[in-house]
């Protein structure tokens, strides 16, 4: 797990993705600062990031729509299906990368009331604990991003469809009150939830008879229900759809409420989505109607040629040299990264060897109550300037340094 966590947050920092995700958040953080706690004086730090938390639609989708749906789309998901270590263990590392990127710039965040406090009293304690439901929404929502990333091969469709889910959940409960109260309103949305249950685990398994069989079963339990007990789902469907509302819950931490309930459902939910990109894999693993590691009757007899070095004596005396290889994707940029720049070396040495070097073919190893702040208005506009404005260009112009860096070798 941990070569792949490591590969995936290089791949992050070694070009600019990492960076602007993390410039973008801190930029809408220190422009809500501004607003909230330099240019109204409020005390309250909790209300910046309860007015930034729109910034996940975009970043989100950003930040998660290639870790998985681009390994698909180059094929080097076959290299991830290879490694001496399970499924699981693949999507932790690649889970854990994406949280470790999404914790930088909070980390920077978390510096901010602490410079607040200077000039007022801050209570930190309320601070902290929106920052932490913060981190935990953002955690939530991620894992939601890379289940969206498994299903499709395409980062722009993975991206749009994350920005549409995002979307609805961050206006879930406000589109769930246009739903009628009534109960037979509730049964009828219900339903087309169960649609939508129905549709999504077809695209997982690609299984039509299982889907239709699940949505028969969820259906039946509504009717079942309804009958029994018709006056329970009476303003039922509004209820459920606040409750499942990742934003609402956040919410409650803005208001200083530190509800464990929140922090269990934040957890399940990341925990849910991880363990459904992990089936996502799986499934794609099996999909060429393969059921067991072992050889089955039928298969090709190896051993199997991946490269080959081919010497030939002339008559003169002479000799000449080959080598051959199986993939054209040796020196695609993903795949090399993929094998932390093995593929690359390999290269390199099959040159120095056909060239008459002694050092052979090699590989080398890998490397795995509202209250105001007393400010001024010079302190105020150099706070400003320093959120809104340096610290944010300063984390994109070290990204975009590193990445410059790293293309120029």
């Amino acid at each position: 797990m941990s070569a792949v966590y490591k590969h995936e947050v290089s791949s992050y920092f070694t070009n600019v993705t990492g960076y602007v995700f993390g410039a973008f958040l801190l930029l809408f953080a220190g422009i809500y600062m501004m607003a909230y706690n330099l240019r109204s004086a409020y005390t309250n730090f909790e209300y910046v990031l309860g007015g930034m938390s729109f910034v996940f639609l975009v970043t989100v989708p950003i930040l998660t729509m290639k870790i998985i749906a681009e390994e698909k789309r180059q094929r080097t998901d076959q290299l991830l299906y290879s490694l001496p270590m399970g499924m699981t263990e693949i999507v932790l590392g690649k889970y854990l990368a994406l949280l470790t990127v999404f914790a930088l710039p909070v980390l920077i965040i978390c510096v901010y009331p602490l410079v607040l406090r200077l000039f007022g009293n801050v209570w930190l304690p309320a601070a902290y604990s929106a920052v932490l439901g913060f981190y935990l929404l953002g955690a939530a929502l991620i894992a939601i991003g890379m289940f969206i990333s498994s299903i499709t091969e395409s980062q722009a469709v993975a991206a749009g469809l994350c920005f549409v889910v995002m979307l609805l959940n961050y206006f879930i409960t406000s589109l769930a009150s246009f739903a009628s109260s009534t109960a037979s309103g509730s049964l009828l949305a219900f339903t087309v939830l169960v649609l939508l249950i129905g549709a999504l685990f077809r695209l997982m398994t690609r299984s039509g008879f299982a889907s239709i069989v699940l949505m028969i079963v969820l259906e039946g339990a509504l009717l079942l229900g309804f009958i029994l007990d018709s006056s329970a789902f009476e303003g039922l469907f509004p209820e459920v759809m606040e409750q499942l509302s990742l934003f609402d819950r956040f919410y409650g931490f803005i208001d200083g409420v530190f509800d464990l309930r929140s922090v269990v459902y934040f957890l399940s939910v990341a925990a849910v989505f991880v363990f459904l990109s992990v089936q996502s894999l799986e499934k794609r693993r099996w999909s060429d109607n393969m059921t067991t590691y072992e050889k089955e009757e039928g298969d090709i007899d190896g051993p199997f040629a991946l490269a080959v070095a081919v010497t030939e004596t002339l008559d003169d005396g002479g000799e000449t040299e080959l080598i051959w290889v199986s993939s054209a994707y040796l020196l695609d940029d993903a795949t090399n990264q993929g094998v932390s720049g093995g593929n690359e070396d390999f290269f390199l040495n099959c040159l120095n060897w056909l060239c008459g070097s002694e050092s052979g073919i090699s590989i080398h190893a890998k490397s795995i109550s509202n209250e105001y702040l007393t400010i001024t208005s010079g302190a105020s506009s150099m706070l400003t300037a320093l959120v809104v404005v340096i610290i944010p260009a300063a984390f994109l112009a070290f990204g975009i340094v590193v990445w410059y860096r790293r293309k120029k070798r």
